[in-house]
């Protein structure tokens, strides 16, 4: 992510002290599928309630749950938002419901396959996806994407002109409980004044081919022909056997690889 780079280029931990291998440095951003993540007002017609995402970590302390915790607080002590017409989740560790005072509570949200996850994210208004580091993380992403007005933190070089610069749907604040319940009072405000979704627009690739389209040729380039090596599964091998010799293969690449590794070399391994 540009984010990111921008972040090692300015500050330089490791290698990154060396501006030729800055220079040298390849960097693409990550695509957002737009197939998976886009406004529909079907899914959020859904509830008769609007529903409020909070990407809720504790297990994680670079995603703030304390803090958007209490800002959420705040919201109902003000009755920015009420139970009778928001409704709160979270997703990410599974978590006992959460009191938020004023009779409103969140609920955690059965971990789900990426389909469900997709639905839940386009069904939502108000997304809360807090990031004390200097990439955006995905959720912020996913939910701009798919229309609704994601709040989310500065950090570093992630400042808030760049965040808006990738989507009018992010609402940067700073990592504080009242700055976070100002940008949620403001992401509040904005999606009840909506008829609907008005933009899902995002300054990110749709499609991972897009992304990588000028990286993968230099990568190639710095490898050689003699790096580069691919293998597919015997015609023999099923679908139901597939596991079993990947299992195999996997191991013996291992095997092989650290006798006869070489200097430069890396591994690829993907599931194509």
């Amino acid at each position: 992510e540009r984010l990111l780079a921008e972040f090692f280029f300015r500050f330089g931990p490791g290698r990154f002290q060396d501006a030729e291998f800055c220079r040298k440095a390849l960097v693409f951003e990550p695509a957002v599928d737009r197939e998976s993540f886009h406004p529909s007002k079907t899914e959020s017609a859904h509830s008769a309630k609007r529903r409020l995402l909070f990407y809720a970590r504790p297990s994680a302390p670079r995603n703030l749950f304390e803090m958007g915790v209490e800002a959420l607080r705040d919201l109902v002590k003000r009755r920015v938002i009420d139970p009778e017409t928001w409704e709160v989740q979270l997703m990410g560790d599974t978590l006992p419901p959460i009191d938020l005072g004023g009779g409103m509570l969140a609920w955690s949200i059965r971990w789900m396959d990426f389909a469900s996850y997709c639905s839940r994210v386009r069904g939502a208004s108000v997304g809360l996806s807090l990031m004390l580091s200097p990439h955006t993380s995905y959720p912020p992403l996913e939910l701009a994407a798919s229309g609704a007005k994601v709040v989310t933190t500065v950090y570093g070089c992630k400042t808030a002109e760049k965040l808006r610069a990738i989507s009018p749907n992010i609402v940067p604040v700073d990592p504080s409980v009242p700055d976070i319940a100002r940008g949620l009072e403001l992401a509040v405000r904005e999606a009840e004044r909506q008829q609907g979704r008005v933009s899902g627009a995002i300054a990110m690739p749709a499609a991972w081919d897009e992304a990588l389209a000028h990286v993968v040729g230099p990568v190639l380039d710095f490898l050689g022909p003699d790096f580069v090596e691919t293998e597919r599964a015997p015609a023999g091998v099923g679908a139901g056997g597939y596991p079993a010799w990947l299992e195999r293969r996997i191991a013996q690449r291992a095997r092989s690889l650290a006798v006869h590794a070489r200097p430069g070399q890396f591994s690829l391994l993907t599931c194509i």
